[in-house]
């Protein structure tokens, strides 16, 4: 990273302003223990090649349960990404994994389908969920998502 110190004061106003930030791809390229110590991120994104044989290859399980062990010591939230079968997703719940996502709970939609998709789901397992909304709808400065009732606030997110 060429300006450490203008990277951690463009995360500070962020998450100032409510963003919340997520390391992605955690545990290859780039992603530093260094940087979890100078930049304090909200969220550990577990990259898909753990993810991948998690329930197969006890080195990938040991890895996958150590990084979340640490997420939740940094008071950090862990998404496993790319969970693709169901023998995946029972893997990391034993784990200690509760943020997934990937195919096996559906594909990429276009922002004008999720409103549409959300509706869809709303019979079917009810509560909550974070759902993209325009950024006028939030206002400046606050995330692109918006926590949503299910069951009633689908009408306060915008259709795209």
């Amino acid at each position: 990273m060429n300006n450490a110190a203008a990277t951690l004061e463009v995360l500070q106003q962020l998450q100032s302003r409510g963003f919340r930030i997520a390391v992605d791809d955690f545990g290859t390229g780039y992603s530093s223990l260094s940087y979890l110590r100078r930049f304090r991120a909200d969220v550990l994104k577990i990259d898909r090649s753990f993810v991948h044989d998690v329930s197969t290859n006890p080195d990938a399980a040991a890895i996958v349960s150590a990084i979340i062990t640490l997420a939740g010591t940094l008071k950090m939230r862990a998404i496993a990404e790319g969970v693709e079968h169901p023998h995946q997703r029972e893997s990391l719940y034993e784990l200690g994994c509760d943020l997934m996502q990937g195919y096996l709970f559906g594909k990429p939609v276009p922002p004008e389908e999720t409103t549409k998709l959300l509706r869809s789901v709303v019979g079917q397992y009810g509560g909550t969920a974070l759902a993209p909304v325009e950024p006028d709808a939030v206002g400046a400065g606050n995330l692109d998502t918006q926590e949503i009732d299910l069951s009633t606030d689908l009408d306060t997110v915008h259709d795209a």
